[in-house]
């Protein structure tokens, strides 16, 4: 669960999240997804374990990106960008140039018009040591050709862990 997920042609990457009985740790593991021979395989572990963040396909790269520390307590501001065109290189950390702005956990991920939006989310997670547990409307959107965040108008209510009801239909 808690997981990231993109599709690349017939490949569904399924990415971070959280395995083992419930509540389950907190996993650096990737898997891969045929939906041609119904297979699974290793994908490259991300840099570090991460749960509860987005994930986003654009120009050939995974982003991956907020959600909660290994210790499935506080947020993170990581920003981790996976190359197809260089998959010997693995997970590159951009967090210094690109990390998250406000960082959150359980918000919705969604790509349009090659900028990826991270809409709503939770503040705090599972008693993270000085925070409160709070939803927001807060938007967000990076530019990956800028490596750029911006502020984007608030959604009207505030929303958390309606990810997998987050999709895009006729580019909106």
């Amino acid at each position: 669960t808690h997981n990231g997920v993109v599709r690349s042609g017939a490949d569904v990457w399924i990415i971070g999240g959280r395995i083992g009985s419930h509540p389950g740790r907190v996993t650096d593991n990737v898997w891969i997804y045929n939906l041609n021979n119904g297979s699974w395989r290793r994908g490259p572990n991300l840099p570090t374990p991460g749960a509860a963040g987005g994930a986003a396909l654009v120009n050939n790269k995974i982003h991956w990106f907020g959600g909660i520390d290994a210790n499935a307590s506080c947020d993170v501001n990581n920003h981790f960008v996976y190359d197809f065109g260089q998959p010997d290189g693995g997970w590159k950390n951009i967090t210094a140039n690109a990390a998250m702005p406000s960082p959150r956990n359980h918000f919705s991920t969604a790509v349009v018009d090659g900028i990826i939006y991270a809409m709503g989310g939770q503040y705090g997670h599972d008693n993270c040591p000085g925070k409160r547990t709070n939803d927001t409307a807060l938007v967000h959107a990076f530019n990956p050709n800028t490596n750029d965040w911006s502020r984007k108008a608030d959604m009207p209510n505030i929303n958390s862990h309606s990810e997998p009801g987050t999709f895009v239909y006729k580019n909106e």
